[in-house]
């Protein structure tokens, strides 16, 4: 169902068209554009970090000075980031290296299942699993997961603790007092910024709704491992307790070994990663302060946030052009629709989260007349050069050092990755104090907690239409071609919910579940192993996914 030429919309009224008449019209628009420096332009792209994208978008910038970017990526870590900026600073991230921990603890994360170096995980972890004799045995990691869920993670750790995210502040707390008080864990008094742990956590803390054994458990063992633990915590805490976890492992000695922090030392980067959000674009689009919109690769009418209507927010542009895979939700609310290669029909290079550099090399010539994202922003942007390969090229050129062939062969540009920060500085002060205004959530039958999930196979959506991932069963519940709420056995026999396996197969009753004006009908999937009064679903089912051919609905039941 990929989209296979240009279609603009006339009157309401969609009409297929040839590439080279988009191209017509966008020569000329863009060029009365530039008369006018871009005023009333605005872009929207997702977070893509390589060098020939944000040298393109640089050379948008140049040509259209008073243009907006705006960034929208569904599966960005936000919160991640703005605890790495809480607790290091700005223009900071941290990577951690699971083949130097003996104990790995996650906090309602799934580090193994998606995610920055989710793969990297597996194997770290995977590394120190391996016996070839008895002897091994003594150096075999362990593994302690606490989660509200059941994950990939939890699947494997040797230790597994249910506990609803409502209550993760007071677990981080209590671990801070059990690691200072029982076991002398605290930061380096030479780190600039240092606090003691005695001043967030100066008594006991108390333990209702926790397992204190396990609490008792976990603290020790990383308190013993000190240098080689590491706890990691998931974006669905707020940045206020990852940030303190942040601090717990300088505490436990693991910066240099168990985690890095990062230094994004690219200008392009950070500038791209401060551009404001969709919600500041939907702030202009209200205001009409935007006349042309153009979306690069990205769907907003799907996945932008319940509180933004955006295909109401287009019909206030005057000209909005997609650029996209599939004619999706937002391509048939655009004024034009024009399809994208492939990533894998087109060369291209591309930034890992540690700023690895490396090539994209096509492994077929593209299917259709279609073009890629880098070569539309080079014709926005009034670039003679268009051709991918040359685009790439043209990128590094200036870097003596760079041998593209080289690049191409090993696959990755050696030494390209962000420098590690050997000291680094801690805010102390402002974590601990808004660490301590977190509440703590009881969840209870009539108010349980509502964990929304992105899709092991389809993410946000976005693949969707991919009957391959659609088969695979989930690793955790089994499922496939469809969504369900996965409720604990404690919350189902509450509320007499009678799913369950009936004559060799699964049959799930329906509930309604409401978040202010919005509601979804779903079945339920009772799972052991959930925290009592967690729900959890994922995102990315629901879509009416249309096609130039016909028009396939996904549903969520």
């Amino acid at each position: 169902d990929r989209s296979k030429f240009c279609w603009q919309n006339k009157s309401g009224a969609e009409e297929p068209v040839s590439f080279e008449e988009f191209n017509t019209f966008a020569q000329k628009h863009f060029t009365n554009l530039a008369t006018k420096q871009g005023e009333g332009l605005a872009f929207l792209v997702d977070n893509d970090h390589s060098a020939t994208f944000l040298r393109l978008k640089s050379l948008l910038k140049s040509r259209f000075p008073q243009a907006s970017f705006f960034v929208h990526e569904p599966l960005r870590q936000v919160n991640s980031e703005k605890a790495c900026h809480l607790a290091f600073g700005k223009n900071t991230k941290v990577a951690y290296d699971f083949s130097k921990a003996k104990v790995i603890a996650s906090l309602f994360a799934d580090p193994f299942s998606f995610g920055p170096q989710h793969l990297e995980h597996l194997r770290g972890f995977a590394k120190n699993r391996t016996l070839s004799n008895s002897s091994d045995a003594k150096n075999i990691n362990r593994l302690y997961a606490i989660e509200a869920d059941f994950s990939l993670f939890g699947i494997n750790a040797d230790n597994r603790m249910r506990l609803p995210i409502g209550l993760a502040k007071k677990l981080v707390e209590a671990l801070a007092y059990e690691l200072h008080a029982s076991y002398n864990i605290e930061i380096d008094k030479t780190t600039p910024g240092f606090k003691s742990l005695s001043s967030l956590v100066p008594m006991p803390v108390n333990m209702k709704g926790l397992d204190k054994k396990f609490v008792y458990t976990l603290a020790k063992d990383l308190a013993l491992n000190k240098g080689a633990a590491l706890i990691v915590g998931g974006d669905h805490l707020p940045k206020e307790v990852l940030a303190m976890i942040h601090v717990l492992n300088c505490g436990l000695m693991g910066l240099g070994k168990t985690f890095n922090v990062l230094d994004i030392n690219d200008t392009q980067v950070v500038n791209h990663l401060n551009e404001p959000d969709l919600f500041v674009l939907d702030e202009k689009i209200q205001k009409n302060l935007i006349n042309t919109l153009v979306m690069l690769d990205v769907n907003p009418v799907h996945t932008s946030s319940n509180k933004i209507n955006f295909a109401e927010s287009l019909k206030k542009v005057p000209l909005s052009i997609h650029l996209g895979l599939y004619r999706d939700e937002t391509a048939i609310k655009s004024t034009w629709h024009v399809p994208t290669t492939h990533f894998l029909e087109h060369f291209a290079d591309a930034k890992a989260f540690d700023g690895t550099v490396s090539i994209v090399q096509p492994l077929i010539h593209p299917l259709y007349d279609t073009k890629s994202k880098l070569e539309v922003m080079a014709i926005m942007a009034g670039h003679n050069t268009v051709k991918p390969l040359d685009l790439v090229k043209e990128t590094f050129a200036s870097n003596k050092f760079f041998n593209f062939n080289k690049a191409v062969h090993d696959g990755f540009i050696a030494n390209s990755a962000y420098p590690a920060k050997s000291s680094i500085s801690l805010n102390c002060e402002e974590i601990y104090k808004s660490f301590s205004g977190i509440k703590t959530y009881y969840p209870e039958l009539n108010k349980p907690e509502l964990i929304l999930n992105f899709d092991r196979k389809i993410l946000d959506g976005r693949f969707a239409n991919s009957s391959w991932l659609q088969e695979l069963p989930d690793p955790v519940t089994k499922i496939n071609w469809d969504n369900v709420l996965l409720m604990s056995p404690t919350m189902a026999k509450e509320l007499k919910i009678k799913s369950g396996v009936r004559k060799n197969a699964y049959v799930a009753e329906i509930v309604k579940i409401s978040i202010d004006k919005n509601s979804v009908e779903l079945p339920v999937f009772v799972l052991p192993g959930l925290s009592d009064y967690s729900l959890v679903t994922t995102l990315g089912y629901g879509r009416n996914n249309r096609s130039e051919e016909h028009t396939s609905e996904l549903q969520s039941h």
